[in-house]
């Protein structure tokens, strides 16, 4: 899990291309330490699409993961599972 800062604009320029159908959606169970970098005016975009964007066509049965774009704030927060 973490949030990344990205250049501005770049939130938006993402949510511009129509394949990924982006919908509201609030990261869940945000850990403690996170908490500080998660503000409240944040507003929260996330897309199957995306993820699978992200994470590859194919990236395999032990991977998984969520990413949530923010409007507000050009901040990208993920939580993605890789065991190996």
């Amino acid at each position: 899990m973490g949030i990344v800062r990205l250049p501005a604009g770049s939130v938006a320029k993402v949510l511009r291309d129509p394949a990924y159908a982006f919908a509201p959606a609030t990261p869940g169970a945000v850990p403690q330490p996170l908490r500080e970098f998660v503000p409240g005016q944040a507003r929260w975009m996330s897309s199957k699409a995306y993820d699978t964007h992200l994470l590859g066509p194919d990236p395999g049965e032990l991977t998984s993961g969520r990413f949530f774009l923010d409007t507000a704030g050009d901040r990208l927060y993920f939580d993605t599972i890789n065991p190996t």
